[in-house]
Protein backbone atom coordinates (compact mmCIF):
# COMPACT_ATOMS: atom_id res chain seq x y z
CA UNK A 1 0.00 0.00 0.00
CA UNK A 2 2.87 2.39 0.82
CA UNK A 3 4.35 1.91 -2.66
CA UNK A 4 1.03 2.58 -4.37
CA UNK A 5 0.18 5.63 -2.25
CA UNK A 6 3.70 7.03 -2.70
CA UNK A 7 3.16 6.92 -6.46
CA UNK A 8 -0.25 8.56 -6.08
CA UNK A 9 1.06 11.37 -3.88
CA UNK A 10 3.95 12.12 -6.24
CA UNK A 11 1.59 12.09 -9.25
CA UNK A 12 -0.84 14.52 -7.63
CA UNK A 13 1.91 16.91 -6.62
CA UNK A 14 3.48 16.98 -10.09
CA UNK A 15 0.07 17.47 -11.67
CA UNK A 16 -0.48 20.41 -9.30
CA UNK A 17 2.73 21.97 -10.66
CA UNK A 18 1.60 21.50 -14.23
CA UNK A 19 -1.85 22.87 -13.43
CA UNK A 20 -0.19 25.94 -11.89
CA UNK A 21 1.19 26.88 -15.32
CA UNK A 22 -2.04 26.17 -17.16
CA UNK A 23 -1.41 22.62 -18.37
CA UNK A 24 -3.93 19.82 -17.87
CA UNK A 25 -2.02 16.51 -17.78
CA UNK A 26 -3.93 13.23 -17.94
CA UNK A 27 -1.04 10.79 -17.61
CA UNK A 28 -0.48 8.51 -14.64
CA UNK A 29 3.16 8.06 -15.62
CA UNK A 30 5.48 10.06 -13.39
CA UNK A 31 8.17 9.71 -16.03
CA UNK A 32 5.93 11.40 -18.61
CA UNK A 33 4.89 14.10 -16.14
CA UNK A 34 8.52 14.88 -15.26
CA UNK A 35 9.33 15.11 -18.97
CA UNK A 36 6.45 17.58 -19.31
CA UNK A 37 8.05 19.69 -16.59
CA UNK A 38 11.36 19.51 -18.44
CA UNK A 39 9.64 20.78 -21.62
CA UNK A 40 8.38 23.77 -19.62
CA UNK A 41 11.63 24.74 -17.85
CA UNK A 42 10.96 28.37 -18.74
CA UNK A 43 7.88 28.29 -16.46
CA UNK A 44 8.87 25.62 -13.94
CA UNK A 45 12.39 25.88 -12.60
CA UNK A 46 12.50 22.62 -10.69
CA UNK A 47 14.59 19.48 -11.06
CA UNK A 48 12.68 16.34 -10.16
CA UNK A 49 15.00 13.35 -10.55
CA UNK A 50 13.75 11.20 -13.42
CA UNK A 51 15.13 8.19 -11.55
CA UNK A 52 12.67 8.73 -8.69
CA UNK A 53 9.79 9.04 -11.15
CA UNK A 54 10.67 5.86 -13.02
CA UNK A 55 11.20 3.90 -9.81
CA UNK A 56 7.80 4.94 -8.50
CA UNK A 57 6.18 4.17 -11.87
CA UNK A 58 7.22 0.53 -11.45
CA UNK A 59 4.77 0.26 -8.57
CA UNK A 60 1.70 1.78 -10.20
CA UNK A 61 0.24 -1.38 -11.78
CA UNK A 62 1.61 -4.29 -9.70
CA UNK A 63 0.40 -2.82 -6.42
CA UNK A 64 -3.16 -2.43 -7.67
CA UNK A 65 -4.12 -5.80 -9.11
CA UNK A 66 -4.29 -9.05 -7.15
CA UNK A 67 -3.58 -11.19 -10.23
CA UNK A 68 -0.62 -9.26 -11.60
CA UNK A 69 1.88 -11.95 -10.54
CA UNK A 70 1.81 -15.56 -11.72
CA UNK A 71 1.38 -16.81 -8.17
CA UNK A 72 0.65 -15.13 -4.88
CA UNK A 73 -0.62 -11.66 -4.18
CA UNK A 74 1.30 -8.38 -4.58
CA UNK A 75 1.82 -8.11 -0.82
CA UNK A 76 4.04 -11.21 -1.00
CA UNK A 77 6.37 -9.49 -3.50
CA UNK A 78 6.99 -6.27 -1.55
CA UNK A 79 9.31 -5.67 1.36
CA UNK A 80 9.81 -2.99 3.96
CA UNK A 81 12.76 -1.78 1.88
CA UNK A 82 10.44 -1.28 -1.12
CA UNK A 83 8.09 0.73 1.06
CA UNK A 84 10.90 2.84 2.52
CA UNK A 85 12.40 3.52 -0.92
CA UNK A 86 9.06 4.57 -2.41
CA UNK A 87 8.34 6.78 0.56
CA UNK A 88 11.77 8.41 0.26
CA UNK A 89 11.30 9.14 -3.47
CA UNK A 90 7.79 10.43 -2.96
CA UNK A 91 8.81 12.70 -0.09
CA UNK A 92 11.60 14.16 -2.22
CA UNK A 93 9.18 14.91 -5.06
CA UNK A 94 6.60 16.34 -2.64
CA UNK A 95 9.23 18.57 -1.05
CA UNK A 96 10.35 19.96 -4.41
CA UNK A 97 6.82 20.59 -5.66
CA UNK A 98 5.71 22.11 -2.35
CA UNK A 99 8.61 24.58 -2.39
CA UNK A 100 7.83 25.60 -5.96
CA UNK A 101 4.12 26.10 -5.27
CA UNK A 102 4.81 28.08 -2.08
CA UNK A 103 7.10 30.38 -4.07
CA UNK A 104 4.30 30.97 -6.60
CA UNK A 105 1.89 31.93 -3.82
CA UNK A 106 4.42 34.38 -2.32
CA UNK A 107 4.87 36.11 -5.68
Amino acid sequence: MVCFLSHQAATKSIKALLYSIGLRPFSHSLKDLVKEIEKNKDKININIPLEFATELDKHYIPTRYPDVFVSGIPHEYYSKKNANDCLKWSKKILGLTQKFLKDIIKN
